[in-house]
């Protein structure tokens, strides 16, 4: 086993120094702490004026240091060592552990305890996700991508963004919440190669602006999808727009969307804005 330090600034470079000899490597480098398992593949080593460099390698494997990160090459392909990693849906039966011994506490009480504040802002933001994706028709085989650059992907191939306001909160009001919606240009992500899009922009091909339009503290239920009023917009609109570029005031978005639709017609009203 090889272990070696990453200096503060994140390089592995001339300034990273190490104290063995010439000699085969176990088929593992430890990386900040971090097991990399190199399969049944062995790396032969040497040290030059506190730099390191590969010898050979068996295999055609080959391992080199950048100023950022650590590069492996087999048969002239890089391996990738940290993919990304896809999760799968839980059904919420799993149950948390301790060595092999199962706990008396699952994923549904996880679920129960995190998520049951359907009012609040940021849970209220995921399940208006959740109830378009439904209304759209994309699957829930795959697992919500929290860092996405846009929110879902319709069977269709239509890239959208949702966006959701309410006027009651969880919390004491004084008066009904007024309504506007932030809808900057920002600069994707890619979970797949952690890369970001060189210029800020809008992601998506359409807006989905679904709004909680229920105003009584007594009777209002998230659940009930009569009580949402969804405002569909093309990407190329708010684009063009001669006002705000950051925000949309909900009387502006009803003049420029043409009104709201209800969660049986969203369907169609984004497959419209996206023709």
């Amino acid at each position: 086993m090889l272990r070696f330090s990453v200096p503060k600034s994140g390089s592995i470079g001339a300034r990273t120094y190490f104290r063995f000899p010439d000699m085969w490597l176990p088929s593992y480098l430890v990386l900040s702490e971090t097991m990399v398992d190199l399969n049944r593949y062995e790396v032969k080593f040497r040290i030059v004026r506190g730099r390191w460099s590969p010898a050979k390698a068996m295999f055609g494997l080959c391992v080199t240091a950048s100023r950022s990160k650590l590069k492996v090459v087999k048969n002239e392909q890089e391996i990738d060592l940290f993919p990304r990693i896809r999760q799968k849906p839980r059904t919420g039966d799993e149950s948390l552990h301790s060595d092999g011994r199962a706990l008396d506490v699952s994923v549904k009480d996880f679920w129960r305890w995190s998520s049951s504040d359907l009012l609040s802002n940021t849970t209220r933001g995921i399940f208006a996700e959740f109830v378009v994706a439904n209304a759209l028709g994309v699957s829930l085989d795959e697992v919500r991508d929290e860092w996405g650059a846009f929110d879902l992907l319709t069977p269709k191939g239509v890239k959208v963004e949702v966006k959701s306001a309410a006027y009651i909160q969880s919390w004491h009001q004084t008066r009904l919440s007024k309504i506007s919606f932030r809808v900057p240009k920002t600069t994707g992500w890619y979970a797949e190669t952690n890369a970001f899009d060189p210029e800020p922009r809008r992601q998506a091909d359409v807006y989905v602006f679904a709004l909680l339009a229920h105003k009584e503290q007594e009777t209002i239920d998230p659940l009930d999808v009569s009580q949402w009023h969804f405002y569909v917009l093309p990407t190329t609109v708010l684009n063009e727009r001669t006002r705000s570029q950051h925000s949309i005031a909900l009387r502006s978005l009803a003049v420029l969307s043409g009104g709201p639709v209800s969660y049986s017609d969203l369907r169609n009203k984004v497959l419209d804005a996206a023709r």
